[in-house]
């Protein structure tokens, strides 16, 4: 070999060391931060669904009317948003590569008990004791991918009787939140959701509400508005 020719093979061989290097650390290192985005997309789907929870429990309460914001679109997963007004229940589906919560089973993030939930059981939660709602996860699927439910569910909360004088106010009644929607139910994309208060409806007569005892019970449903946009 000529002495001229030295730093020049020198030279390739560095080169294919720096080029096998970073194909490697190409290989190896890609898929930890697609791992990395997905858990970080599904946390950020959690605390949608919290906040949106949030929200709804806190219109309920004070009257009013709020905006959230939601980011759907999420590059490499499909998020859904869609209100169940029958059941009251609003449900955020995510795809991921890997569920950080048992599979096949709902777990609570938010909120306490399963009593009258849609996942769980019983005619009622009381009052003081369980909150109005929860937020709930449920993955399913396979080890390296999975659909994952976020579930915002409201419930009958059982209020105790009053001592008042009254003879309606000592009877043992039910408050729910009544999800309403206004035109869409669905959505998949970045969206703006206006939540707002519309007052109060009974359940009296014949429309009161049989509980798994045999009683039936007035009930008071506070009307939550969900606006789609």
């Amino acid at each position: 070999m000529r002495k001229g020719q030295t730093p020049a093979v020198t030279a390739v061989l560095i080169t294919s060391v720096i080029v096998g290097s970073v194909a490697t650390a190409y290989v190896w290192g890609a898929p930890l931060l697609e791992k990395q985005q997905a858990e970080a997309d599904l946390e950020n789907t959690k605390e949608d669904a919290k906040d949106l929870y949030s929200s709804i429990v806190q219109i309920s309460e004070s009257g009013g009317q709020d905006r959230v914001e939601l980011n759907l679109d999420r590059e490499g997963e499909n998020v859904e948003l869609e209100v169940n007004e029958e059941k009251d229940f609003i449900d955020i589906t995510a795809s991921t590569q890997r569920a950080p919560y048992p599979m096949d089973t709902w777990t609570l993030l938010e909120g306490k008990s399963y009593q009258n939930l849609t996942f769980g059981s019983g005619s009622f939660g009381l009052k003081g004791t369980d909150s109005p709602g929860v937020v709930g996860v449920r993955p399913v699927g396979g080890p390296d991918s999975a659909i994952v439910t976020f579930r915002i569910d409201f419930r009958n909360l059982k209020v105790p009787s009053d001592s008042v004088s009254n003879y309606e106010s000592m009877k043992p009644k039910l408050t729910k939140i009544d999800l309403r929607t206004t035109g869409r139910q669905k959505a998949s994309s970045d969206t703006t959701l206006v939540i707002s208060h519309q007052g109060v409806e009974e359940d009296r007569g014949d429309d009161r509400v049989e509980v798994d005892t045999g009683e039936k019970l007035s009930r008071d449903r506070t009307i939550v508005e969900v606006d789609i946009r």
